[in-house]
């Protein structure tokens, strides 16, 4: 038989079970916890690196695990500077510390969890409703109200007031399904002036039962992604209402407008159907027929709450911020999009490599704002390991069947209907951009002369000034 001792790290909750990221976790060292003396985000850092996540998003001191108590102390004095790895960071295997100053915290994957997440009786997060939250914890209600409800409501991305909680003796009987016990409270007194999040007050300590966790039910519209998290402007989203999705029965640009607006974007850049997102085969219809006149708000449409619709029906738009959306970026592993090199996404979604060549990549890289020449690209088995980086199930395909005769973008042809796996995903990197100087007519034109500009998205802009002229009156060169 054999008997195995593990050695480093691991985070755990009260039933020693490993926790991923986003949520509260008790720090083990050798199978003991690490005393706070001299910690910082840097070790915190490090640690979460060493375990395998991106980075650390916060950690606090304290007892607040059961079973903390029956645990040695590992670990204490520990001592890594900015951006080091765990192997040159310094710490004692001897302590002066009680389990008072032990270390838990929340590690980040590759990207940054929700503060708030809703969960139903089936430990599902995908819904509108549910026990609230707050790093993987539960809220308490002292000082919760109503404005706190659709402050948090909105912070995830819900439109709508008039949200909806409760707590106490109320839902005792839910409450079960929880393992609330297995769970820290991580939130209490929160206070909100508005329903905006950033104004509200609240504190990280409680002197909370689990009697008194809250429920919540988020109202209105929401745009996520396949893992539920709210997407922002620019990429493409599954648009909810009330928590189920919204059938294209009379949906057009008006109607997208309107509910981008009410969402609190600018407007919408485009919109589609059909089943593009694997998250909506469970959910329900809660929306269809509705109708928007040119340039009214969401209260004055018209809409139905009962449909005839299946899911290939179930609209998912873009929607702009306070500028349009650039239609290609380059991202690296790091979720880093300002680079001219790494994953093309076209709002957002991956490029299929369908038809894809060399004046394809020229063309791209000059719509960007790069050279246009010489580009460089890759897709399938080359970069298989490059692409678990980007959780590329996770992500649409928005483009394939790319055919270009130039290296001028308007002048190509696609589909934004593909056939496609992710195996096929584009990745590029453009040259670095061009500069460029005035044509000699347009240097007649002008008295002052100001001479060398630099072209970013094919418009030219003078280095000294900041003025601006059309990609036409410029002559590129290439740096």
């Amino acid at each position: 038989d054999i008997f195995l001792e593990c050695k480093g790290f691991k985070l755990v909750n009260d039933d020693w079970q490993s926790v991923g990221p986003g949520e509260w976790a008790l720090l083990l060292y050798n199978g003991g916890t690490v005393c706070d003396d001299s910690f910082d985000m840097r070790d915190a850092n490090a640690i979460c690196q060493e375990l395998g996540f991106r980075s650390a998003v916060t950690y606090k001191s304290g007892e607040l695990f059961g079973i903390q108590a029956g645990l040695s102390i590992n670990l204490d004095e520990v001592g890594c500077s900015e951006g080091s790895s765990w192997s040159d960071c310094d710490f004692s295997t001897s302590h002066n510390c009680q389990h008072a100053e032990d270390v838990s915290l929340i590690c980040a994957g590759e990207e940054n969890p929700p503060q708030f997440t809703l969960m139903d009786g089936n430990q599902n997060t995908n819904t509108n409703s549910g026990l609230l939250l707050y790093y993987g914890g539960t809220v308490c209600d002292d000082l919760f109200n109503q404005t706190a409800a659709d402050a948090i409501c909105s912070e995830m991305g819900y439109s709508g007031t008039n949200s909806v909680f409760k707590s106490g003796s109320s839902v005792s009987e839910e409450l079960t399904k929880f393992f609330r016990g297995k769970r820290l409270i991580t939130l209490d007194s929160v206070r909100c002036g508005s329903s905006n999040w950033g104004e509200c007050s609240y504190s990280t300590t409680h002197d909370c039962s689990h009697g008194e966790d809250i429920f919540l039910e988020c109202k209105g519209f929401k745009l996520v992604n396949d893992d539920w998290q709210s997407v922002g402007p620019g990429e493409w989203a599954l648009l909810l209402y009330n928590g189920g999705t919204v059938c294209d029965d009379s949906f057009d640009m008006r109607d997208a407008n309107a509910i981008c607006q009410e969402l609190g974007f600018r407007s919408a850049v485009t919109y589609k159907s059909g089943e593009l997102f694997g998250i909506q085969a469970g959910l329900s219809i809660n929306l269809d027929e509705v109708g928007c006149s040119e340039g009214s708000s969401w209260s004055d449409c018209d809409f139905s709450t009962s449909h005839n619709c299946q899911h290939a029906e179930d609209v998912s738009l873009i929607c702009a911020g306070e500028e349009n959306p650039p239609q290609f970026t380059l991202m690296d592993g790091n979720q880093n999009t300002n680079t001219n090199s790494g994953l093309l996404l076209y709002y957002g979604g991956t490029v299929c490599d369908d038809l894809f060549n060399q004046t394809a990549a020229d063309a791209i890289c000059s719509e960007m704002g790069y050279s246009g020449t010489n580009s460089v690209f890759k897709s399938g088995s080359s970069v298989s390991e490059e692409l678990t980086k980007f959780f590329r199930g996770k992500r649409l395909i928005t483009l394939d069947s790319v055919r270009c005769g130039s290296s001028n973008w308007g002048e190509c042809s696609y589909s934004t209907t593909h056939d496609c796996s992710h195996g096929e995903d584009i990745f590029l990197e453009c040259k670095e951009a061009t500069t460029c100087r005035m044509s000699q007519k347009r240097q007649r034109d002008q008295i002052d002369n100001r001479g060398q500009m630099v072209s970013i998205n094919r418009v030219c802009y003078d280095t000294l000034t900041g003025a601006s002229s059309q990609w036409r009156d410029c002559v590129k060169i290439n740096t």
